[in-house]
């Protein structure tokens, strides 16, 4: 699905899940709050889960489109992904994560498709496709070189070991390498500002306005 509709998407869940833990959460209020301040407390019940939610995910959307533009990987929606392999070559996936391509170059080009399986050394990527094709591409030149197996790569390459993984493995912990510090700390930011905002709201809507008639 395309970033706008993924987007929408998302926004509906958002709403769909505050509305249900704010009915749960007022219904709860209703049976256990004291009639102080009731009707206060009925209001925060439902309206809570909407703030913290609403907040939370937009603070992360913000964050992860920041992200994005300084460490150049997808921002996490939509129908395309990607991340950095090295300096001008990246890995992309398309409405599946089953397979993607090596893209390499200033102006990049797609230098293997349909990459199945797949493994980074330094600068050279060592991968199988679709067809069961063994391959080295080298990421600073921009090259690729056939194989006929693992083994021959590692005789080749002088490798002791070589394991590849799916291509969906590799990309999130690639990406974890690339922009794992960041994410973490633009969920951490994120939580604390949600926080600091239900704090700010529950205070205001309890807060004795007029301290000789409160409901």
């Amino acid at each position: 699905m395309g970033p706008l509709f993924a987007l929408i998407f998302q926004l509906i869940l958002v709403c769909i899940l505050s509305g249900i833990l704010g009915v749960i959460a007022l219904g709860l209020t209703y049976f256990i709050a004291g009639k102080h301040k009731k009707k206060r407390k009925l209001f925060l019940a439902f309206t809570t889960p909407f703030l913290a939610i609403g907040t939370i995910y937009v603070l992360l959307l913000i964050s992860s489109i920041a992200i994005s533009f300084i460490k150049d990987v997808d921002i996490g929606i939509g129908d395309a992904w990607h991340v950095p392999l090295n300096g001008n070559s990246y890995l992309l996936m398309i409405d599946v994560m089953d397979d993607g391509d090596i893209m390499c170059g200033d102006e990049p080009v797609s230098l293997v498709s349909y990459v199945t399986h797949l493994q980074m050394v330094g600068d050279k990527v060592f991968l199988k496709n679709q067809g069961g094709q063994f391959m080295t591409v080298d990421l600073v030149k921009c090259t690729t070189v056939s194989s006929t197996s693992i083994d021959a790569i590692k005789r080749i390459e002088g490798l002791a070991e070589l394991e590849l993984v799916e291509i969906d493995d590799f990309y999130f912990k690639r990406k974890q390498e690339v922009a794992g510090a960041e994410m973490n700390i633009g969920f951490a930011v994120s939580l604390l500002v949600t926080l600091l905002a239900v704090f700010v709201f529950v205070r205001l809507v309890l807060y004795d306005w007029n301290p000789r008639k409160s409901v």
